[in-house]
């Protein structure tokens, strides 16, 4: 009976322990939390794209048929002049359809109305080109010198100089050419830590820098210096066949990765942002709600528009160097407003709200102006990203 009775203590001594314990760590973890930036109320995204992304799964037969279409049939549209783009998109009357990226000033004459049965639907836009920021973009190369390096504080804007480890979001480049993109988060291989951004961020947009160089935060058009402000080295880029012919070009990723340390760079935006993204990824969905923090406009919030999106993006500010992606997806900002912009190239996508808020699902690397002069933004599918670098995303679970 004693010996009964000591048990029974114990077991409800230990129980009491357990409780206490949790919520202390509890406590623990909400006071150690960082304020991250309120989300808006209502994402503003045209209701057959939000009726269309509730009903994804009911969908799914339609869009894989309109994907079979737009596979089959676009190497063949992209022979037709003025076509820049294609990929699937779900259109009022709550159906899928094949869009088609038409150049602003060619002529439609000649483009299907169905493929397959599937409707198509034209949009018009501009040349699509990769976003770091540059002395091309900006017409001057004199970068900005006036860097400070204060501890303590948040410093103003992403293209500060941060304190180590360094949030993600922010300014960062290769260790030479007065260039700028976003870093995009920290990621992992094995036992080994890595920095994720665009090839084009950490080895030019000639891809040209060798394994080894310093990639610096900030960047070197926001006034970096090598190796003073090192973050970690370039490590591996995949490369970018430039080439337009569908037939032989399969780019899928614009993406490298520097080696680093968790002391160097952190897993979490700045206190502006979205906070840390989640490791599982994401598959895109047209009508899925988005957001992503980035070196020139910060924390944005739109909507998938397309995906399965072949796409020509210019890798020169003449559009001379034209790159052909396949699998991406379009994203539109809420609103008519700019998703990203020049320098924000790298940017993570992660979703917006819900059960999948913060899970990453892609990687900004491009964007344009579509034919009213409302921007459009192409990132590539972060599955592909992970695949390809063979990297996972260190983030929440």
């Amino acid at each position: 009976m004693l010996l009964k009775g000591y048990f029974k203590g114990y077991k409800q001594g230990f129980i009491s322990f357990v409780f206490i314990a949790l919520a202390l760590f509890s406590l623990t973890t909400v006071a150690e939390r960082p304020y991250f930036a309120q989300r808006p109320a209502k994402a503003n995204i045209p209701d057959h794209l939000l009726e269309a992304f509730a009903n994804r799964f009911q969908n799914a037969r339609h869009v894989k048929k309109a994907i079979d279409a737009n596979r089959r049939h676009a190497a063949a549209l992209f022979n037709s002049t003025g076509v820049i783009g294609s990929g699937v998109g779900w259109a009022e009357g709550n159906q899928a359809v094949v869009k088609l990226y038409l150049e602003a000033s060619a002529s439609s004459a000649g483009l299907p109305a169905f493929v397959d049965g599937i409707p198509v639907v034209i949009e018009r836009t501009g040349t699509i080109y990769a976003l770091n920021v540059g002395c091309g973009q900006n017409n001057s190369c004199e970068p900005d010198n006036n860097v400070e390096a204060t501890t303590g504080s948040e410093p103003a804007l992403q293209t500060d100089w941060h304190e180590r480890p360094v949030p993600i979001g922010t300014s960062v480049s290769r260790a030479y050419g007065y260039e700028a993109g976003t870093l995009a988060c920290r990621v992992s291989g094995g036992c080994h830590a890595y920095a994720l951004s665009n090839a084009h961020v950490f080895a030019g947009r000639d891809l040209s820098t060798p394994v080894g160089t310093n990639v610096l935060q900030p960047g070197r058009y926001d006034g970096g210096t090598n190796p003073d402000d090192a973050i970690g080295m370039l490590y591996k880029s995949i490369p970018i066949v430039i080439g337009t012919d569908p037939y032989f070009v399969d780019n899928r990723v614009d993406a490298a990765i520097a080696e680093t340390t968790s002391s160097m760079v952190g897993v979490a935006t700045r206190s502006d942002g979205y906070g840390t993204p989640r490791m599982e990824p994401l598959a895109p969905a047209a009508g899925l709600n988005v957001m992503k923090y980035g070196r020139t406009t910060g924390l944005t919030y739109g909507y998938i528009e397309a995906i399965d999106v072949m796409i020509n993006v210019a890798y020169d500010d003449l559009g001379e160097q034209v790159a052909l992606f396949k699998g991406q997806f379009i994203i539109r900002g809420n609103g008519g407003t700019s998703f990203s912009s020049s320098g924000d190239s790298g940017s993570l996508v992660v979703a917006s709200g819900g059960a999948d808020d913060r899970r990453p699902v892609g990687l900004i690397f491009a964007a344009g102006l579509d034919s009213n002069n409302a921007p459009i933004s192409v990132a590539n599918n972060i599955e592909d990203v992970l695949t390809l670098l063979e990297v996972s995303i260190d983030g929440d679970l």
